[in-house]
């Protein structure tokens, strides 16, 4: 596990490399963005729809940390990119 951080927060990035986790999304390929904008976040998860994305609602992992709203789309690569907004 590596963290990275750049100055926000302990940890703005965490890497983690480790053969037996099973995620809940089924897949170890995945990052998050946070956003702390409700309207900016409203504004992202519109255009994700607006583009006929297929959107996951809430977080891909139940353990984590729980956030004001999540989602979360499939990049052509099948990699999850999760959007959380922050309480």
């Amino acid at each position: 596990m590596n963290f990275l951080s750049f100055g926000h927060y302990h940890h703005d990035m965490c890497l983690v490399l480790h053969r037996s986790l099973q995620l809940d999304n089924n897949s170890m390929l995945s990052f998050t963005l946070a956003m702390r904008d409700g309207q900016a976040f409203d504004t992202v998860l519109s255009r994700a729809k607006s583009m006929g994305l297929a959107v996951r609602e809430g977080r891909l992992l139940a353990s984590a940390k729980p956030v004001a709203r999540a989602f979360s789309i499939q990049d052509p690569d099948r990699h999850w990119i999760e959007i959380i907004l922050e309480n």
